[in-house]
């Protein structure tokens, strides 16, 4: 009997226990762990907070003193036109301009490349045996040192046997104004220059698919060359290059390359 009572009292004590454990477990709601789960140990061993419970001024802040770091940080430009492109013209077809800051490149290797020259300086091509093709979105910052290149590697291969293709979109810092004001200038060079404006926005939906579909625009002159004549050619009527099997696609991205570095990849 006292063995019963026994086993009973330790069966009664340990229900106790477990009920007691159980009513204070849920009793700290989900809730209540928050402040902790807020809380991380950083790698170095120190403690951080998640940015959004930061305060917003510390937040923007961070991103002032980020950008007060920048070099050459351009100026905002102002939404309204006119936009001043004249000093983008300028370097983009002179490589010595210097009003604009850009990468300093060296002066290519002619004899290296002096067989990629599709015809002459004073020659007239029929076929498009070279084909840029750029994607560019806010890229105001290396448009004078990647379209300067591409210009000076144009003029070194032959502007009639070249066309450039640009595709613009959501751009507010000048870029679709630099890509149109370009067209005389590569009509005065004999450039086969097409240029448009795309309302595709890699940052919603499908960026992979996206960006595919920007590059097929920049490329399209190529899939249906009459179909989409381009924005200049040159007062003398030049007649458009007609791509072929032999045609050289070179497409870059929104990068300060250098001209040594596009001939390099023709090469």
């Amino acid at each position: 009997m006292r063995q019963s009572r026994l086993v009973a009292f330790q069966v009664a004590s340990l229900s106790l226990v477990f009920l007691t454990i159980w009513a204070g477990f849920h009793s700290l709601a989900s809730e209540s762990w928050t402040p902790w789960r807020r809380i991380g140990l950083h790698p170095s061993g120190s403690d951080i907070q998640e940015v959004a419970d930061s305060a917003p001024e510390l937040v923007d802040g961070l991103v002032e003193a980020e950008q007060s770091g920048k070099e050459h940080q351009l100026e905002p430009v102002d939404k309204d036109p006119p936009f001043n492109t004249t000093p983008f013209i300028t370097a983009v077809l002179d490589s010595a301009d210097t009003t604009l800051p850009r990468l300093e490149c060296p002066a290519p290797n002619t004899t290296r490349y002096g067989y990629l020259k599709a015809v002459g300086p004073d020659e007239i091509s029929v076929d498009l045996r070279y084909f840029f093709a750029l994607d560019l979105r806010q890229s105001v910052e290396v448009i004078p040192r990647l379209l300067g290149s591409i210009v000076e590697a144009i003029r070194f291969l032959g502007p009639s046997a070249c066309g450039l293709s640009n595709v613009e979109g959501h751009s507010e810092d000048g870029t679709l104004e630099i890509l149109h004001a370009l067209q005389p200038e590569l009509a005065e060079l004999g450039i086969a220059y097409y240029v448009r404006s795309s309302a595709l926005d890699p940052a919603t939906g499908e960026r992979i698919t996206r960006l595919a579909q920007l590059g097929n625009l920049a490329l399209a002159p190529l899939v249906s060359p009459g179909a989409i004549p381009p924005a200049a050619l040159t007062r003398r009527s030049l007649p458009v290059p007609v791509p072929d099997s032999n045609t050289t696609i070179v497409f870059l991205n929104d990068v300060a390359a250098c001209v040594t570095d596009i001939l390099e990849l023709v090469h």
